[in-house]
């Protein structure tokens, strides 16, 4: 089967247990997600199926939005509520004024470290195994931009923002730099995947309540510019041809019924060359 689901992530489950659920559902083997959730996190991920997974490259890079919600003046060793006491401050008396300008002080691009309890793999060991360990590896800062940032609700010593943010940024982090801005420590309590680029929570469905009808095609899901081609050049797609095209430098081919072919890019001399096929090798011209 091919197809591509928004899922509602609920607490306690983890990404790994969504895409088994998934498997088990529609009886497939090929599944994969794109964005990882961490178990206690909630809200929207993208499991795709078959020939639908060979575009979660494509997907990483979408924006995402979060609703988080920090306690101030505890912090985990996880950065989160999974993890263990490691420190207390006091919390100060904060008007909304100052929340308001330490949250616009991180907007715009900067580097952060990703924390140690994370899937990142070291010599092929996920961090969070090594920490769980006591083990702790020297990570190197990473490009992040964060697109929006507003303060949602502040209560004593609960402080909940939405944030738009790019691929690679950790909210947990983010959560740990606010507190430090606000002079005290923090942890993450609560947080809501409320959006993958274009697609919204709204949009998705529990993993318990999945049909067949949820599925959402290839060229639903991207956001390239596409290029209806005729059979002729269809063809030549499944052949793996370089092909003489006009547009952007990266396109989505699609046939007349509106499959999903390829995605192909253009290089130095000029003519376009197949970057990943997404057509099923079974379905004839």
């Amino acid at each position: 089967m091919n197809g591509i689901f928004l899922i509602n992530k609920e607490a306690n489950w983890t990404s790994f247990d969504i895409c088994a659920k998934v498997k088990r559902l529609f009886n497939t083997k090929k599944v994969g997600h794109s964005g990882t959730l961490d178990p206690f996190a909630e809200g929207l991920m993208i499991v795709c199926l078959g020939q639908a997974t060979k575009i979660i490259p494509f997907l990483e890079h979408y924006n995402k939005t979060y609703l988080a919600t920090i306690k101030l003046g505890e912090e985990t060793n996880t950065l989160d509520n999974t993890g263990n006491i490691i420190d207390k401050k006091d919390v100060l008396n904060y008007s909304l004024e100052e929340i308001k300008n330490v949250l616009n002080s991180f907007l715009g691009k900067s580097q952060q470290i990703p924390p140690m309890f994370s899937a990142l793999k070291h010599d092929g060991v996920p961090l969070y195994s090594l920490a769980r360990e006591g083990i702790e590896i020297e990570r190197k800062p990473r490009d992040i931009e964060i697109f929006s940032i507003e303060l949602i609700e502040y209560n004593k010593p609960f402080l909940t923002f939405k944030c738009k943010v790019s691929k690679g940024t950790y909210i947990r982090t983010l959560a740990k730099d606010i507190a430090i801005k606000l002079s005290t420590v923090g942890h993450l309590v609560k947080l809501i995947r409320t959006n993958i680029d274009k697609f919204d929570l709204n949009m998705a469905k529990k993993v318990n309540e999945l049909t067949i009808n949820d599925s959402i095609s290839i060229v639903e899901m991207l956001t390239l510019p596409t290029l209806i081609v005729d059979k002729e050049i269809e063809k030549k797609i499944r052949n793996g041809n370089k092909l003489s095209l006009q547009g952007k430098n990266m396109l989505l081919l699609i046939n007349e019924k509106n499959e999903a072919l390829a995605i192909y890019e253009k290089k130095e001399d000029g003519y376009y060359y197949s970057k990943r096929g997404l057509f099923d090798a079974n379905n004839n011209v």
